[in-house]
């Protein structure tokens, strides 16, 4: 009987651990939705003010739009770091990503490479913050 019941207990557990879970992918993909407006720049591992001429990017379902270019994008939150590969008319890269509330952060690797391991802006791989539009 004991044994029952702790089998019973380990199941509701396991059950209530796998609920509370989530879905990684549509949480980051909700998180990201909206517009985000660039910050700054990290580049040569140096803060770069300003958006120089970095546009808006706007995440609507699996669709972004970056510097007047309508694509779409797929997100990756369980590689470490996440990834975010984008596919826009002049722009294929298979970029990584940070979510810090209501900023999020871009590295951006070099087409045909992989994603950027860091967001220190290294020689090649600049890094853009940008920060969620208020609606």
């Amino acid at each position: 009987m004991k044994r029952a019941v702790v089998l019973a207990l380990g199941g509701v557990v396991c059950i209530a651990l796998k609920a509370g879970a989530g879905d990684p992918v549509k949480d980051d993909l909700d998180r990201l939705q909206g517009e985000w407006v660039p910050v700054n720049w990290i580049v040569d591992g140096k803060e770069v003010p300003g958006k120089g001429e970095q546009k808006n990017f706007t995440f609507a379902g699996n669709k972004l739009t970056a510097n007047d270019q309508a694509g779409t994008f797929t997100i990756d939150p369980t590689k470490r770091p996440k990834r975010l590969d984008v596919s826009l008319p002049l722009v294929k890269g298979n970029w990584s990503y940070q979510l810090e509330g209501d900023r999020l952060i871009i590295a951006f690797g070099k087409v045909g490479e992989k994603a950027p391991t860091d967001f220190e802006g290294r020689p090649g791989n600049p890094v853009l913050i940008l920060k969620r539009k208020p609606k």
